[in-house]
């Protein structure tokens, strides 16, 4: 059968949504509209995720909506239900919904991307139906992945309706890597499609670019060698760290945050990968998010300064940074197991590798020796354990200078038998330390 008849057949089976019919969220035929203070209609369920997520904005207009308040579209409620009736869409619990994808649909679909003048609409209607995973397995089935990348391929361009293309195609890319052949994951690593990731990573809006941190983590994944080619190509680290600086205290950053952790661990481990990271400044953005991160963004923060730390330059950024170390040590035992692991690997490193007094002091300063100390009374990884004796005599005389400066200054009622106990005490932890 051909395309031309292939098509004819999906309009019979399935006739396309009329467009004032789909939310201009989701793409999908609307089951309860709403309007906003703009005046656009949207489902309810895809504009309350919308609000849900930390946005302000109409998703069309993107003008700043003075009021969150939703009002029914019941006339367009009716009008769509009519439309549904007379095309046998099937009803749904909160509304009446396209039929189920079939293979035929998703072979049109995948045929249809495959020309260039009437791919957008392809692309937007495959950005709906792969959100279903019986309707992903089909499209998967259907040879959607290596078309998808050489769809990718052919859109290059500076014109901004090729861009705007790329990006939807970008989105719909990350899950599908792992059903890639050879052949098409070579071709997405080509220098001129890594440009254009890093192109879409640095310009793109946030969705965008979260798309692409998401690509570059399944890239390096899914291919070790993909991680050279990633880190040669301009940009992409640059992005990375922008990604990672986003304002964490917006709920709708967050995502993007954790996204571009997730890249930064995947690109992570070749040599060169974290000294050109840090050379592009992701130690600063990494320890100002860690003072105030939830438990799975300080595991990946933590593990990717462990990373970091494996180089000589990544050890002196950490040292340098007036956050970096504090954030760390105060990390301790609060978190996980995992994240204390990774944080005495920072700061054995940092403290092993860059003999600098004040680092030292900065880390008795907030606590840490006291804390490692009865951490080593307490059963634990036998080579976190070894570390964190290590890192307790490397720190014994930044100690001993501490307390003896402290004691010194310690005057008023009682000075002297609280002195006299604060003495005794740390002698105690440094005898045992020694």
């Amino acid at each position: 059968m051909g395309l031309d008849e292939q098509e004819e057949t999906l309009r019979k089976h399935h006739p396309e949504v009329p467009s004032h019919f789909k939310c201009p969220i989701s793409l999908c035929l609307m089951a309860d509209p709403v309007s906003v203070c703009t005046g656009i209609t949207y489902d309810r369920s895809s504009i309350e995720k919308w609000f849900q997520e930390g946005r302000r904005t109409c998703p069309v207009t993107m003008q700043e909506l003075h009021s969150h308040e939703l009002i029914p579209n019941h006339t367009l409620q009716r009008i769509i239900h009519g439309w549904c009736a007379a095309n046998r869409f099937q009803s749904g619990a909160r509304g009446d919904r396209e039929q189920p994808m079939d293979l035929r649909e998703a072979q049109v679909l995948v045929a249809q991307l495959r020309i260039p003048r009437s791919r957008p609409e392809a692309v937007k209607r495959l950005i709906a139906r792969s959100q279903e995973e019986r309707s992903k397995k089909l499209l998967i089935r259907a040879g959607l992945a290596p078309v998808l990348v050489s769809s990718f391929s052919e859109d290059q361009g500076q014109e901004q309706d090729e861009e705007d293309s790329q990006a939807q195609i970008l989105s719909l890319l990350p899950p599908l890597i792992a059903n890639l052949d050879e052949p098409s994951r070579k071709e997405l690593l080509s220098p001129r499609n890594l440009a254009a990731i890093a192109r879409l990573l640095q310009r793109g809006d946030l969705h965008t670019r979260v798309s692409a941190a998401a690509l570059i983590e399944e890239l390096c994944c899914a291919d070790k060698e993909a991680r050279g080619a990633v880190g040669a190509t301009a940009g992409i680290f640059e992005g990375l760290v922008r990604l990672v600086g986003e304002d964490h205290s917006q709920r709708r950053h967050r995502p993007a945050i954790r996204g571009s952790l997730r890249a930064v661990l995947a690109v992570c481990p070749p040599l060169k990968n974290r000294v050109r990271l840090v050379e592009t400044g992701v130690v600063a953005p990494l320890a100002e998010l860690l003072v105030e991160a939830d438990k799975v963004t300080t595991e990946a923060i933590l593990a990717a300064l462990e990373c970091l730390c494996g180089c000589a330059e990544g050890r002196a950024a950490v040292a340098r940074h007036a956050l970096a170390v504090p954030a760390v040590a105060r990390k301790l035992f609060k978190v996980s197991d995992m994240a204390t692991e990774y944080a005495i690997d920072v700061l054995w490193a940092v403290c092993k590798y860059c003999p600098d007094e004040i680092v030292k002091r900065r880390m008795v300063e907030v606590g840490l020796f006291p804390k490692l100390f009865f951490f080593l009374q307490i059963g634990c990884n036998p080579r976190t354990k070894h570390k964190a004796g290590d890192l307790l005599k490397l720190l014994h005389r930044a100690y001993r200078e501490c307390i003896d400066g402290s004691g010194s200054n310690n005057d008023g009622a009682g000075g002297d038998s609280g002195k006299n106990r604060n003495k005794e005490d740390n002698t105690c932890l440094l005898t045992a330390a020694a």
